[in-house]
């Protein structure tokens, strides 16, 4: 009897050796080592669009990113594929989640290193041709992360050939280190930014970069990024495929340097540090050094501060600090110089990317109470803290796949807000009591960082509108490469936006009321974020059986930072103002008293040496703007007739849960 049992425990093990849906497993992301499942706490049924040369995965919410992933991701594996000059030998597979938070309960790529007949030694979360990105409300996120994705899975079709044997013995021979992958795949999927140019430069005067080889984890990856932008400002961006490709030829890092560019790569590492340590000499002359003062917050290395927010009566400072994915809420008392700790969630993780988009903090008007978005198990919560007795109410805040920022109106009884819903980031008004939503953008351009201003009557945002009319085809009205602000009245019939800025080259974000007349705001027009102030005024343009309005705006720098105001929030009640900066390898809070608007005073700002733009154009930079002057022309704009021109599809079929 016991050989019986024996014998059938021997069939069935060689009968699941050998079917094929055990291989067909690692697709769904299954075949893992035990310990290694991610929790699910969705259902994600997938279905998918078939376009020329690749295919677009998605789920319930992200039909409408999969469609402009159809229409627009082309450019950018063309692009990707010049620099490479190499083209992809099959179709690429863009798996699409709705939101960051989703993206992490996937076990698609988790194979560890021994594991090699699955993935590439376990260097890369890219599986195959199988690309994985999020839509977090911000499109120019998206596309590059689309860049980043192709330029990840050439570079493997490059190195380690298209079948397992290959691969194998390419994985053992070739072992590079993360500056040279991650730093690549990152230079072409976002170029240079300010965000980029800050931290080099901090990085750079402080001495933190003196030693290349010494870097370790996101330091030494962003050494890499910069890296890869000097050789190709410096050599050329032929360069890079040609380093690429004797790289794989001759099977050294150190071959392709000396080959190619004709250094050794210590030499290269030593030209890298003079060149940018030549870039930002004397770069702080000239400019106000950031506060010296800053609130005694402790902090632990290593963690990320963000979400600064005074109080309505300026005794209080809330905050968010972040540990490598575990965050954690704390109010700073400004007479005391006492931190406390009020919340904490999320858990640490050097394999998923941190996600900083939560929590969301808003002070109520009343001071009282400090309220926080967060995620958890797929959802968005609304929590409610009260600095009298230190008690949290928390209830699930239902509609949205996300919130990306949110404040209250003078009263409390609304919040304004940048939701994501089916593939868009819109404007909405949210009753507080009635728990309903009014879409007030509803419109594919990013809308971002909405603020009540003028009684709770008007809505002051940034977006990368191109057109003032709310509801156009943007197909026909393509997104900027750039984000400017504008006034919307939520009451209107017929929504019309007025433009307060017109800036190609910069980004106006964080715009908060100073008084009833000006607005202040960030904005990277000289490549470091500074405070600026702006003033809509109007003036009778023509009479006829009623007075017609010219609009105009006029906006001054106030401030000429050495370093970049990663945030600030303004409580105009109370004239108080707080800045959070990074300096010196360390988060910053300032708290000062906030200065009267002066249109008579213009800070002259001293302009960086980079061009603020991607390292790879989209289709949505087409885009041109044709007034550059301070003065706005405001028109209004008659709503253009939709396009309903479907997406051309093929083979609609749905998917098995990956």
């Amino acid at each position: 009897m016991l050989r019986k049992f024996f014998s059938f425990l021997l069939v069935v093990f060689v009968s699941l050796a050998n079917a094929p849906d055990v291989m067909a497993q690692f697709y769904q992301g299954a075949q893992m080592s035990f310990g290694k499942n991610r929790v699910q706490y969705n259902d994600f049924y997938w279905t998918y669009y078939r376009f020329k040369n690749f295919d677009t995965y998605f789920y319930v919410g992200g039909k409408e990113v999969a469609e402009y992933i159809g229409r627009y991701a082309q450019a950018d594996i063309e692009e990707v594929e010049k620099i490479f000059d190499y083209r992809s030998n099959a179709r690429f597979q863009f798996i699409i989640y709705n939101k960051l938070s989703d993206l992490k309960q996937t076990n698609i790529g988790l194979e560890s290193a021994d594991e090699q007949s699955y993935n590439i030694g376990g260097i890369t979360r890219i599986v195959g041709n199988k690309i994985l990105i999020y839509f977090n409300g911000d499109h120019a996120l998206l596309h590059q992360q689309i860049r980043s994705g192709v330029a990840q899975v050439l570079f493997d079709q490059l190195m380690y050939g298209g079948n397992i044997k290959e691969r194998l013995q390419a994985s053992i021979l070739l072992n590079f280190p993360e500056w040279y992958v991650k730093g690549l795949t990152s230079y072409i999927g976002r170029g240079w930014t300010t965000a980029d140019d800050n931290f080099m430069r901090d990085g750079i005067l402080s001495g933190r970069f003196s030693k290349f080889n010494r870097l370790m984890d996101n330091d030494a990856v962003f050494a890499g990024h910069s890296m890869w932008r000097y050789i190709a400002d410096t050599y050329g961006k032929q360069s890079l495929s040609n380093l690429i490709y004797m790289t794989r030829i001759n099977r050294s890092i150190e071959s392709g340097f000396s080959y190619v560019l004709g250094v050794s790569l210590k030499e290269l590492s030593v030209n890298w540090l003079n060149y940018y340590q030549k870039l930002y000499l004397n770069s702080d002359n000239g400019r106000t050094i950031i506060s010296e003062k800053p609130l005694s917050v402790k902090l632990k290395p290593n963690r990320i501060l963000r979400e600064v927010k005074v109080s309505p009566d300026g005794s209080m400072v809330a905050y968010v600090s972040n540990d490598i994915g575990k965050y954690r809420i704390h109010i700073f008392d400004v007479k005391s110089g006492k931190s406390t700790r009020i919340a904490k969630g999320g858990y640490k993780s050097i394999q998923q990317e941190n996600d900083l988009s939560v929590p969301l903090l808003a002070w109520h008007p009343s001071g009282r109470m400090l309220s926080y978005m967060n995620e958890k198990k797929g959802k968005v919560w609304f929590s409610l803290y009260t600095t009298e007795d230190k008690k949290t109410e928390t209830t699930q805040f239902l509609y949205f796949e996300k919130i990306l920022s949110y404040a209250y109106s003078d009263n409390g009884q609304q919040l304004v807000l940048s939701g994501v819903q089916k593939g868009q980031s819109d404007i909405y008004v949210y009753g507080v009591r009635s728990r309903q939503a009014k879409n007030v953008t509803a419109d594919l351009y990013d809308d971002l960082y909405p603020q009540f201003v003028n009684g709770s009557s008007q809505i002051i945002f940034s977006s990368n509108r191109s057109n003032n009319t709310v509801g156009v085809e943007y197909r026909k009205n393509p997104m900027q490469n750039n984000l400017d602000l504008f006034l919307i009245d939520p009451e209107q019939r017929n929504i019309v936006t007025q433009r307060l800025t017109n800036t190609p080259n910069a980004n106006e974000i964080y715009a908060s009321q100073i008084d009833s007349m000006h607005y202040a705001y960030l904005a990277d027009g000289n490549g470091i974020y500074n405070r600026y102030i702006v003033k809509l005024d109007s003036t009778i343009s023509f009479i006829d059986t009623t007075e017609h309005y010219r609009y105009f705006a006029t906006t001054l720098p106030q401030t000429n930072y050495t370093r970049s105001v990663l945030q600030h929030d303004v409580n105009y009640r109370k004239n108080y103002y707080a800045e959070l900066f990074f300096n010196k390898g360390k988060y910053n809070i300032s708290l000062r008293f906030l200065p009267k608007a002066d249109l008579s005073f213009s800070t002259i700002l001293k302009q960086e040496t980079f061009k603020n733009a991607p390292a790879i154009k989209t289709q949505t930079d087409s885009a041109n703007k044709s007034t550059s002057s301070s003065d706005i022309i405001i028109k209004q704009e008659n709503a253009e007739t939709k396009d309903t021109t479907k997406i051309d599809i093929g083979n609609y079929v749905f998917q098995s849960e990956l």
